[in-house]
């Protein structure tokens, strides 16, 4: 697995059940790892972009709530060159109309 993968889990994170990893390869060009630690996924996405040069990047997902996700995308290269970071961005669940109105009952 990519060394990126490998970060060394917080307190929360050892003791809770051991990370899970899995590869994914895909037909054509496109691989996915995962590794899963209590409640963060890290996602190694490697691919091929239109005009044929690699790319790849590390998405980090991390879970609040039941309706909130952090969501951020790291050592992102294309060509071999290295690309911005994306700055984490917090993902929340809106309700629908039906289900705030059984709470507010």
């Amino acid at each position: 697995m990519d060394p990126t993968m490998n970060s060394e889990p917080n307190r929360e994170e050892a003791t809770s059940t051991p990370p899970k990893s899995k590869n994914l390869d895909y037909p054509g060009s496109t691989s996915i790892q995962y590794r899963h630690h209590s409640y963060r996924w890290l996602v190694k996405v490697s691919f091929v972009v239109a005009d044929g040069a690699r790319a790849s990047a590390l998405n980090v997902y991390t879970h609040v709530d039941a309706d909130t996700i952090r969501w951020q995308s790291t050592n992102r290269e294309i060509a071999g060159e290295l690309q911005p970071n994306i700055p984490e961005v917090t993902v929340v669940r809106q309700k629908s109309p039906e289900r705030e109105k059984e709470e507010s009952q």
